[in-house]
């Protein structure tokens, strides 16, 4: 026999399928065709769920349908497949975003981007919670006063979303293996540390990840995206003369910046993290995609440029336009990024010794590593293996070599990253 299946206002098509199909079986079939997650879908009859341990035979005679079957697929992101269909969708779930704080911004981030359907998300703070904490970060209770936010908010949140897989990390930014950074496809913050902010926008231009930032006073909010050597940094609008001030290396009898307490209001915490979430979909959906073609998918949307200002007492909402500071420690001419760090991808076994490691590098960059001042590490999840230049170089599949060498043509140390695909 035939049926109809349909997502309403996404997809519909018929197809030929066996009345003595088992519910189960037949679903697993439709989510297949559809490239969605049959343990996140349900299929709907006449308004009913379709009891799944029953034959088709068997509903329809309860039902005493003998024609025009229509069966209604209730997936779990069906309202979003019309935005942006079930490919962008895959996407969000082979998504990996890392969230950089887990206080007010924090908690409402995970809560957007899980239920947007990000498929992984790490957590990453040193600190604990606080009673304060309770009025403006959802996931909290009386009963985590003193536990390390990251580790709380990450086990909170699995048992409301399932779907998405969550790890926490309970140490600062600063400290995580640069391993576990290059596993995500984008970074979140909601820090009050400029510090941590500076540091977040150096590994987010040298190793090509984008970035959206955001922060909070009272009433007032701001949300920034990066694009790796395109927009403004984080740290752009530091002047080199403040910036050992503006991070407290000026003073080292200064308190930690994290101790400073800035004021705090739910309803900006609200609406910050739901602005950056949503630039946080348009980097998934789209970024790649924009290095690749220098356009952005319609789908996708384009991402904040400039620095939005939120002001929540008067209404007002404005992107300040900020260009790139020449001057900037970190993008500037003279800052301590100078460029995107090349990734170059091989097969396992291609490359066993340095000779012929060297030579590829040589032909990729077009350049002459000089071979004194070379350095080889292997990037692990707890952390950097040197490797010995005698002896045969790692390369199994999923291994992430960190090169460093002077380069005798620029006459300059660079840095190459090689996965073993």
């Amino acid at each position: 026999m035939r049926i109809i299946v349909e997502i309403p206002n996404v997809t519909k098509s018929q197809i030929k399928v066996n009345p003595g199909i088992k519910i189960k079986t037949l679903k697993k079939r439709i989510c297949r065709d559809l490239g969605i997650e049959p343990e996140l879908t349900k299929l709907l009859l006449e308004g009913e769920l379709l009891p799944e341990d029953k034959t088709l035979r068997e509903v329809l005679e309860q039902k005493n349908i003998r024609d025009s079957v229509r069966i209604v697929v209730d997936y779990l992101w069906a309202r979003q497949l019309i935005l942006w269909g079930t490919e962008n969708q895959k996407k969000l779930r082979r998504a990996k975003v890392l969230i950089v704080g887990a206080g007010a911004l924090g908690n409402e981030l995970v809560k957007n981007l899980a239920q947007l359907g990000i498929g992984s998300i790490t957590i990453v703070d040193f600190d604990t919670v606080e009673y304060s904490n309770l009025n403006r970060m959802i996931f909290f209770k009386k009963t985590d006063l003193g536990a390390l936010k990251a580790k709380a908010l990450a086990e909170r949140a699995k048992k409301l979303f399932p779907w998405t897989n969550f790890n926490y990390i309970c140490d600062f930014v600063e400290k995580i293996p640069l391993r576990k950074l290059l596993e995500h496809d984008v970074v979140v913050s909601g820090l009050d540390n400029v510090a941590a902010r500076v540091y977040l926008s150096t590994i987010s231009l040298k190793y090509d990840i984008p970035l959206v930032d955001g922060g909070m006073y009272g009433p007032q909010g701001r949300v920034q995206v990066v694009l790796p050597f395109e927009t403004p940094c984080l740290a752009c609008t530091i002047a080199p003369e403040k910036y050992s001030e503006a991070i407290q290396l000026s003073n080292p009898c200064a308190p930690p910046i994290e101790e400073v307490k800035m004021p705090s209001l739910p309803t900006t915490t609200s609406v910050v993290a739901a602005i950056e979430a949503q630039e946080v979909i348009k980097l998934v959906l789209g970024y790649r995609e924009y290095r690749e073609k220098g356009t952005w998918p319609k789908d996708a949307g384009k991402p904040l440029r400039g620095v939005l200002l939120i002001d929540l007492d008067n209404n007002r909402y404005t992107v300040l336009n900020i260009a790139r500071n020449t001057r900037c420690v970190v993008c500037g001419y003279e800052g301590i990024v100078k460029e995107k760090v090349p990734v170059i991808d091989i097969e396992p076994n291609k490359v066993t010794d340095i000779d012929t490691l060297v030579r590829m590098i040589e032909d990729r960059l077009s350049t002459k590593i000089d071979r004194e001042r070379l350095y080889i590490h292997e990037l692990t999840s707890e952390g950097v293996v040197p490797i010995d230049l005698g002896k045969e170089i790692p390369n199994t599949q999923g291994t992430i070599l960190q090169v460093l060498f002077r380069d005798e043509v620029r006459d300059n140390i660079r840095e190459v990253l090689i996965r073993i695909k």
